[in-house]
């Protein structure tokens, strides 16, 4: 059962839904090759969020796989933000590789969430290099929503308003909490109050 997000928590108060997209690698084969192809995706997935008014709320590139927490404005906007990048990007390393075909998994999985598991999802994206044993500090991978969020650096990606602002306000000294909610793991310790 698909579930909206509430015009609080969603962008200009509409009914807009906060959706997790994963999308891997081609029988799980490497889709990153060099620092050049993470920000190739970028700026391919940011040009596509623009288009199809798309925003990112959370992101995470990993070397075979992505994780995006996603608010698309149209019911089409999601798939079409995900193929627009995802042809562009393949085109490219096919171009430089001299491969052909496809290099992302046909179909990717996606599911509409709520508040509480929004959270969890954005928790979950940004620790994955350091469940992957890739960095020990979320915010040391340089591919992902961590350092912005953390308040460590600006992220082009992200939008303006988004988890936690988006759905929660901070206590004092809001980004320290947040990462050491994002720290917490698997513990249902919650270092923010839900907006009334």
């Amino acid at each position: 059962m698909e579930r909206q997000v509430d015009g609080t928590n969603s962008p200009r108060g509409s009914s807009r839904m906060s959706t997790s997209c994963h999308p891997a690698g081609k029988s799980g084969q490497q889709t990153f090759f060099c620092d050049e192809d993470y920000q190739a995706y970028i700026d391919l997935l940011a040009d596509a969020c623009r288009m199809r008014d798309t925003e990112v709320w959370a992101w995470c590139l990993m070397p075979n796989h992505v994780h995006l927490v996603l608010v698309p404005s149209s019911e089409d906007g999601l798939r079409a933000t995900i193929s627009e990048t995802h042809r562009r990007y393949t085109r490219r390393i096919n171009l430089r590789e001299g491969w052909r075909g496809h290099l992302w998994q046909e179909r990717f999985h996606s599911f509409p969430m709520d508040e509480p598991y929004l959270l969890a999802t954005v928790r979950y994206v940004e620790l994955n290099p350091v469940k992957a044993k890739l960095v020990v500090d979320p915010r040391d991978w340089p591919w992902s929503s961590a350092r912005a969020r953390s308040g460590a650096t600006v992220d082009k990606l992200l939008a303006p308003r988004r988890p936690p602002a988006a759905t929660i306000r901070p206590r004092p000294m809001g980004h320290c909490h947040w990462s050491r909610w994002r720290r917490a793991g698997q513990t249902t310790t919650v270092w923010f109050e839900p907006r009334h």
